[in-house]
C-alpha cells in the first residue's frame, strides 16, 4: 500500500521527496560507444545540439548539449555541458529522461568530447556518473571598508598588494602587482574615464570584454573561454530568474578600461564578474560598488570571485571575510567522456608538474645530503626512475608512461613492467580540474595503486585552484 500510495502522489510532489534523499555514485562498467537509440531525435546547432526523445511521434523528453572549450591551467579541452533537461508533465517517471541522458552521453562521446559538467540537483546525477568539482565561494566586506579603498586609503596610498594562492602565484601576480602608490598617480591613468551600460548589441564592446576577461583568467582551471563570434552575454545572475547586469569602464580614449558585473534581482550587492585593465582601473569598480552598495542600503558587498582575483587580493586588508560552501550531490558536477582524450589534452600541463616534481625532490635531497629518501619505488639513489602506469576506470582505460626527466606520454601499447591504478572515471575528473587528490581518493577506498604510481599522480594531479562563473552557468 505505501508504494501505491508514493507512485499516486503528482509528479512534484515525487520529485521534491526525491531530492530530499541520496543517491551513491555511479561505478559499474559503462559503454558509450554504444550507437543512439533510434528514437532519439538530434537537432545539431552551433554551439547548441538539442537532443529529444520521440515517443510515437511526440516529444516526450529533450535537453541540450553545449559545446564549450573549458580552461585546464593554460589549455584548453572540449566539454560538453548538459542544460535545459526537461520532460513533459504527463510522461514523467517512466524513465524517458535516463535514457535519454545515457544517449547524450554517447553522443558526446562520438563527438569527440572530453568531459562533460552540467549543474545538477541532488539525488539524481550522481547515478549518470557526474561528481562534484566545484565549491561555491563568496567574500564579504563591509560597506564602510570600501570606502577608504575607493579612495586609495586614507594615508593617501594604495595598500600592497601579495599573492599567497598555493599554485596560482605567476597568473596572480601578473593581475595584482601595481605601480601606482598614490592617489594622483591613480588619478592620473583614471582621469577621463567614464562608465557606460554594457550593450549585448554591439560586437566591439564584446569583443573588448572577452579579450579582458580571457587575459585576466588565464590558466584557471574551469573557466569557459567565450567565443567572440557567439558570445553576446552573461546567460543570467546568481539564479535564473534574476540577471547580469554589467557596466563598463572606458578611458578618456575610449578603450576598455574595466568593467563589473553585478546581480540584478538580489537585495545584496553581489558581483558576480569585474576585471581591470591596469591596476590603476580597480579605484573606480571599487568606487562602483561602494556607490551601488550605498544606493541600495545595504552594509555588506558581496563578491562571487576565485580566490586569486586581483579585487580580492586588494580588499583582503580592508577585512574581507570568505564562506565557501561544498554542496553535496548538486552544483557544478563533471564526469568523464574519453579518458585518453582528456589525458592527451593536459599531457604538456602533467610533464610541467611531474618536471617540476622531480626538480624540487632533486633540491631537498642535494641541500640535505640525503642518500637515501622516504619514498620507495620511483627513486633510486637520489634519481627519479622512469615508468608507466595504466589508469583503469569503469569507462576506459589509458597508459601513462614517464621518462626520468618527468616527460609524460600516452603509448598505445602498455610497456613492460607497467603497473595499474583502478579507480572510477568521476574520480579521475575530480583529479583533472584539481577538486580533489589521489591520496584523498585512496583514504577513501576509491583508488588502488602501487606506491610508485601514487607518488607521480600525486605529483601530476595536485590541488590546484579551479572556479566556474556564476553567470556562465548554463
Amino acid at each position: 500500500m505505501a508504494r501505491k500510495r508514493a507512485h499516486s502522489a503528482d509528479p512534484q510532489t515525487r520529485i521534491d521527496a526525491l531530492r530530499k534523499t541520496s543517491v551513491p555514485f555511479y561505478v559499474g562498467d559503462e559503454d558509450l560507444d554504444r550507437p543512439l537509440d533510434d528514437d532519439v531525435v538530434v537537432e545539431s546547432g552551433d554551439p547548441r545540439t538539442l537532443l529529444w526523445l520521440n515517443v510515437n511521434g511526440e516529444k516526450v523528453s529533450w535537453l541540450t548539449v553545449i559545446d564549450y572549450q573549458q580552461q585546464i591551467g593554460d589549455t584548453t579541452w572540449r566539454m560538453g555541458g548538459i542544460a535545459g533537461v526537461g520532460t513533459a508533465g504527463d510522461h514523467r517517471f517512466k524513465g524517458y529522461s535516463r535514457r535519454l541522458i545515457d544517449n547524450s552521453l554517447r553522443y558526446m562521446r562520438r563527438e569527440g568530447y572530453a568531459v562533460s559538467q552540467l549543474y545538477g540537483v541532488p539525488a539524481y546525477y550522481p547515478k549518470f556518473g557526474y561528481a562534484p568539482a566545484f565549491s561555491d565561494p563568496v567574500h564579504q566586506i563591509a560597506v564602510r571598508d570600501l570606502e577608504p579603498i575607493a579612495a586609495w586609503g586614507p594615508a593617501g596610498a594604495m595598500p600592497t598588494i601579495a599573492s599567497s594562492a598555493a599554485g596560482a602565484d605567476k597568473r596572480t601576480s601578473s593581475r595584482v602587482q601595481s605601480k601606482f602608490r598614490s592617489p594622483s598617480a591613480a588619478s592620473h591613468a583614471t582621469a577621463g574615464a567614464r562608465w557606460v551600460n554594457y550593450d549585448p548589441t554591439d560586437p566591439s564592446q564584446a569583443t573588448a570584454l572577452i579579450r579582458l576577461h580571457e587575459k585576466n583568467n588565464r590558466g584557471l582551471t574551469g573557466v569557459l573561454r567565450r567565443p567572440a563570434a557567439t558570445w553576446r552575454r552573461w546567460n543570467h545572475g546568481r539564479s535564473w530568474p534574476s540577471r547580469a547586469e554589467a557596466r563598463m569602464l572606458h578611458d578618456r580614449k575610449g578603450r576598455l578600461a574595466g568593467y563589473v558585473v553585478f546581480d540584478s534581482g538580489h537585495p545584496a550587492v553581489q558581483v558576480l564578474e569585474a576585471e581591470a585593465a591596469s591596476p590603476a582601473h580597480w579605484q573606480p569598480i571599487v568606487e562602483a560598488i561602494l556607490t551601488r552598495a550605498i544606493e541600495a542600503r545595504v552594509e555588506q558587498a558581496q563578491l562571487l570571485l576565485p580566490q586569486s582575483h586581483a579585487l580580492v587580493h586588494l580588499l583582503k586588508p580592508a577585512g574581507l571575510s570568505l564562506h565557501q560552501s561544498f554542496r553535496k550531490h548538486q552544483g557544478a558536477m563533471v564526469r568523464m567522456i574519453d579518458c585518453p582524450k582528456s589525458l592527451a589534452a593536459v599531457t604538456d600541463l602533467l610533464t610541467q608538474r611531474l618536471a617540476g616534481h622531480i626538480a624540487t625532490q632533486a633540491a631537498m635531497q642535494s641541500t640535505t645530503a640525503l642518500k637515501k629518501t622516504a619514498r620507495t619505488g620511483s627513486k633510486k639513489n637520489g634519481k627519479f626512475k622512469p615508468g608507466a602506469t595504466t589508469l583503469i576506470t569503469n569507462l576506459d582505460r589509458v597508459t601513462l608512461a614517464w621518462d626520468a626527466r618527468g616527460r609524460i606520454s600516452l603509448p598505445d601499447k602498455a610497456p613492460k613492467g607497467t603497473k595499474r591504478a583502478t579507480l572510477p572515471q568521476w574520480g579521475l575528473a575530480q583529479c583533472l580540474y584539481g577538486f580533489r587528490t589521489p591520496n584523498e581518493l585512496a583514504e577513501a577506498g576509491l583508488l588502488t595503486a602501487s606506491s610508485v604510481t601514487m607518488d607521480v599522480l600525486n605529483a601530476i594531479f595536485p590541488p590546484v585552484e579551479h572556479f566556474s562563473y556564476t553567470a556562465d552557468d548554463f
